[in-house]
């Protein structure tokens, strides 16, 4: 059985890591191939396909899963992942002994497989689109200067459309994945993985009734820029500057991840072991 593990290297726990998974791998008969998290945007996905992999062990915090999730959907296989992190909402556990039994359970097919939605998005300006891109947590919008307040229109057409105006500090647009996450913090409801939605949570809204709202995911929102100097992050990372007037579109991607899971490695014990920590 071939793996590849992708590594957060500014951890300090990263050699320990790799010498845990060295050995694992050694008593095992199993082969995996190393990655750096720096590393990850250089992969070749051609050359990957070729080693018969069977999933992507990850080792790092929520980030490190977010990234490297790309990597294994367009191998076409699941992830699974070792938090070293801080929280690690994504990873199955905190604890790198454990890193034998998921290796002999997955060699053995004894696991789940979750599968979480992502979100498509597609920046039009004057009728031309200008930017691209796919997120497994949130698209997050806010002002380019500190204190500056974002006016945003949002809303969806066709049946039973709606839409609706938010002044606030911000706006997320989160998959269910992404509610324990930005949205979170910010407010937001806890949604398990299998719900079909997507969140709509603003940032410090200026109005009372301004809260967050859960959408079916069948539909494709559009949020409006209102105001000038606003940025859009993905899985917040990048800054992409919009203007007064660009309209962004989000919907359900064709794609989704799937994660590993076991029995013992329920989303609520998982939740529950995760909020003691912070």
């Amino acid at each position: 059985m071939n793996f590849i593990a992708i590594i957060d290297d500014s951890n300090k726990l990263k050699n320990k890591v790799k010498s845990e998974i060295s050995i694992v791998c050694k008593k095992n008969n199993t082969k995996c191939i190393f990655y750096d998290l720096t590393e990850v945007d250089n992969i070749n996905i051609s050359d990957l396909k070729k080693q018969k992999i069977k999933f992507v062990l990850t080792c790092g915090g929520d980030g490190t899963v977010i990234k490297s999730s790309k990597i294994a959907v367009k191998i076409g296989v699941p992830i699974v992942g070792i938090n070293i992190g801080h929280i690690g909402f994504l990873s199955i556990t905190n604890n790198i002994k454990n890193i034998e039994k998921i290796v002999k359970n997955i060699e053995q097919n004894n696991f789940q497989i979750v599968k979480r939605s992502m979100l498509l998005c597609s920046v039009m300006r004057d009728g031309k689109e200008v930017g691209k891109d796919i997120c497994l947590n949130e698209f997050s919008f806010r002002s380019k200067f500190v204190g500056m307040i974002g006016k945003y229109s949002v809303g969806f057409n066709g049946y039973n459309s709606w839409e609706n105006v938010y002044h606030a500090d911000g706006l997320i647009i989160s998959t269910p994945t992404g509610s324990t996450a930005y949205s979170f913090s910010a407010g937001g409801p806890i949604v398990t993985p299998n719900v079909n939605c997507i969140l709509v949570n603003p940032i410090c809204p200026h109005a009372f009734n301004n809260r967050c709202i859960v959408i079916d995911d069948k539909k494709e929102l559009f949020v409006e820029i209102k105001n000038n100097d606003q940025l859009l992050r993905v899985d917040g990372k990048g800054e992409f500057l919009l203007d007064k007037g660009d309209k962004i579109f989000i919907k359900k991607a064709k794609e989704m991840v799937d994660f590993i899971t076991f029995e013992e490695n329920s989303f609520f014990n998982n939740l529950l072991s995760r909020i003691k920590i912070m």
